[in-house]
């Protein structure tokens, strides 16, 4: 998994759109791409607008015993390729459409993906800034430095295990993150509220 582009959707219009760019993705760089839709994103339905459909030529399969038989005697001599190939793809991740920053505010900043940035935007100020990650690995730490420098306080809204807060401390990027947010139950906009401001989603005060 670890070595596998990651791609996060946080509607049901991203799963559409953010889809044919994994394909892109995966054709461009030659890789798998992991397309990560939680059960809530699963379940959820709303308006989608469709573009025009474009024809592909299906790929021509070729035999090619040492790029898909992945024994150890041909893993070992891609290893330096894969290394470089994720380079590519982080540096890439830093100018990923699929990753946006809406600039609110210098006060808070969050960062988030999938449904848990839905349920940051519910409960956190109007004045919060905001990084949505859809290419979540390789993370774009570029773009996060960049976002971090524009907030006095950064927030990491993820569930269940701190995949991305990790990665920024151990990039040094300063972050709260689990310590408020916690590892345990499904997340939801009330927890989420009830964790960081101590308050129910609807007695968040907007001025914060």
């Amino acid at each position: 998994f670890a070595k596998i582009p990651l791609i996060e959707p946080s509607d049901s219009q991203e799963c559409k759109d953010f889809m044919k760019e994994a394909y892109a993705i995966s054709e461009r760089f030659d890789t798998p791409v992991l397309f990560r839709t939680t059960t809530r994103v699963s379940h959820s339905k709303s308006l989608v607008s469709f573009g025009e459909r474009v024809e592909q030529t299906p790929a021509r399969y070729v035999r090619n015993i040492p790029k898909f038989v992945c024994t150890p005697a041909f893993a070992k001599k891609h290893r330096p390729e894969l290394e470089e190939k994720l380079k590519a793809l982080e540096a890439y991740a830093n100018t990923s459409p699929l990753n946006s920053m809406e600039l609110n505010g210098g006060k808070i900043g969050v960062i988030s993906a999938s449904i848990a940035y839905q349920y940051a935007k519910e409960v956190f100020p109007a004045d919060t800034s905001f990084l949505k990650l859809g290419f979540t690995w390789p993370l774009p730490l570029d773009l996060i430095r960049t976002f971090a420098s524009n907030v006095e306080t950064l927030y990491v809204v993820e569930e269940l295990e701190p995949f991305m807060e990790e990665q920024m401390k151990a990039a040094g990027i300063e972050c709260v993150g689990k310590e408020l947010i916690g590892n345990m139950y499904e997340l939801n906009p009330q927890l989420v509220a009830e964790r960081v401001f101590g308050k129910k989603p609807e007695t968040v005060d907007v001025g914060v």
